[in-house]
């Protein structure tokens, strides 16, 4: 956890020959990545992360507040490069949506019942980047 890692990609797809347009496992997509960036987490966030991981004492609140500062990091993260992009390619493309796994705070897929976490408040990013965010990818 060194890093929020941003990428701004172009994604296409094309429809296989004699598939179902209407299922997803009919096209083949093709990413091409436009523009990357790293922001490092300061020393004080990482410590509120790893405090939230392995902490036995945690309250919602602690995981409130970190899981709205952790959007914040990766809205603010994703504003910046969007500018830099644009400053640097003068690619004025509008960005379609924003995807975000989020930050994994517990990760036990082999647990009965299995479970996972991931924190980073889509509202807040979407709110900083005036962007709609496509989240919650992961179940276990």
């Amino acid at each position: 956890m060194d890093s929020v890692d941003v990428a701004i990609c172009e994604i296409s797809d094309c429809l296989k020959q004699n598939a179902n347009p209407s299922l997803a496992q009919s096209y083949e997509y093709n990413v091409k990545l436009l523009y990357f960036e790293s922001h490092p987490w300061e020393k004080k966030e990482r410590d509120v992360i790893f405090h939230l991981m392995a902490s036995k004492e945690c309250s919602a609140k602690d995981f409130c507040v970190t899981n709205e500062m952790v959007g914040r990091k990766f809205g603010n993260a994703i504003r910046s490069t969007i500018t830099n992009f644009r400053s640097k390619t003068n690619d004025e493309r509008k960005i379609e949506c924003i995807g975000s796994h989020g930050q994994t705070v517990w990760h036990e897929p082999n647990n009965n019942p299995p479970s996972t976490l991931q924190i980073g408040e889509a509202a807040v990013i979407a709110e900083i980047t005036q962007t709609n965010v496509v989240y919650d990818f992961r179940w276990v």
